[in-house]
């Protein structure tokens, strides 16, 4: 009887540390992650995230999330069916959808994209509570700026004459920032 307990606590340990973290699990595109998908969920329940290629169907993209926890995911350039898939198990880092699981496909389909200059739209989910999921656009904006300590450089480099012997002079290195602007 002890045998029985303690194989059965060995392989409950191995399924519990077999589930992969949760954020990002794969990427099967070429594209970079840019787009920002956020998504809001109750407490308690864990979700597969999954994002399929409108015209195809071809899985592009798969996440985890924690339930009730912030969960914002960068996603290719697209437009994707967004599936999250609720009661999963995992075996090793594969989920298995087992007889509990329940399957959610956002409708229509999300275009992630480029909308203005240094503006990537992507969308927020909110799967909270009982109603069909919500969905709002999200966008991140873009935007350079120097550091504060460089301002000194930065004057210096438009005070300083044009020398056409030296070539062209570098400018002060600036800062890239992403900020949600909606």
């Amino acid at each position: 009887m002890i045998r029985i307990a303690v194989l059965l606590a060995l392989v409950l340990a191995r399924m519990a540390a077999a589930a992969p973290d949760y954020g990002l699990l794969e990427n099967r595109t070429d594209l970079p992650l840019v787009f920002p998908l956020q998504v809001r969920s109750d407490p308690g329940e864990d979700r597969l995230v999954t994002l399929r290629d409108a015209q195809t169907g071809k899985v592009a993209l798969t996440a985890r999330l924690e339930g009730g926890a912030f969960f914002r995911v960068l996603v290719p350039l697209g437009t994707y069916l967004v599936e999250f898939a609720s009661g999963v198990t995992w075996q090793g880092d594969r989920p298995v959808e087992g007889p509990t699981a329940r399957r959610v496909t956002i409708r229509p389909a999300l275009t992630f994209e480029v909308t203005g200059p240094a503006r990537k739209a992507g969308h927020l989910v909110d799967l909270r509570g009982e109603g069909p999921p919500e969905t709002r656009p999200i966008a991140l904006c873009q935007s350079f700026g120097y550091d504060v300590h460089a301002l000194t450089e930065l004057r210096d480099y438009y005070d300083a004459p044009l020398d056409l012997a030296e070539g062209p002079r570098r400018p002060p290195s600036r800062e890239l920032t992403e900020r949600l602007c909606d």
